[in-house]
């Protein structure tokens, strides 16, 4: 549920290149080159975390921080903030969906590993159906608008996901069953 708000930002960013910081196309690489250098960054973040125990609490941070990034980016108007909030959007969406993959590989038997990809391949799917919802945002309101809307909603739905399940806050590695365990 998250993608189908969160990662159709990627589609506005070149009407934010465009129209919101001015930067035209190379301007667009910038702020998408930011991203994947965040998603570096997530890579060294989960290496630092990789004893840490606690990783629901990680998942529902960093989707709380993921939303929170994307709202302020919406709001930027200046291009070194825009790249350094983006540089963040990288390191928060790397670190949420890598977790939850394997926390969702971790908790299923090997016999539902088939299953367990096809609704992970519903990413796209459920990020199509975003983009669709944020251009039609973005064509009633803005780009910018469309992208705090979407934020919010994800800022919500995280928060309301912690608050409202003990489980997930504490889901532990030390409480998973090993791969092949059965």
């Amino acid at each position: 549920l998250f993608l189908a708000f969160a990662f159709p930002y990627q589609t506005l960013i070149p009407i934010f290149a465009d129209r919101v910081l001015h930067i035209g196309v190379s301007g667009y690489g910038l702020l998408m080159g930011a991203t994947g250098v965040g998603s570096v960054g997530g890579m060294i973040v989960l290496a630092a975390l990789s004893n840490y125990k606690q990783q629901g609490k990680v998942v529902l941070v960093s989707i709380v921080a993921f939303g929170a990034l994307l709202l302020a980016f919406a709001a930027s108007r200046w291009l070194p903030s825009s790249l350094m909030l983006m540089v963040g959007v990288g390191v928060a969406s790397f670190v949420y969906r890598t977790i939850t993959v394997s926390l969702m590989y971790r908790l299923s038997p090997p016999e539902m590993y088939g299953r367990v990809m096809s609704i992970l391949l519903l990413d796209f799917a459920l990020m199509s159906f975003g983009s669709l919802l944020a251009g039609t945002l973005a064509d009633v309101y803005s780009a910018p608008t469309a992208v705090a809307i979407m934020a919010s909603v994800v800022v919500v739905l995280a928060l309301g996901m912690g608050l409202g399940s003990r489980e997930l806050r504490g889901l532990r590695l030390g409480a998973m069953p090993k791969p092949g365990a059965g």
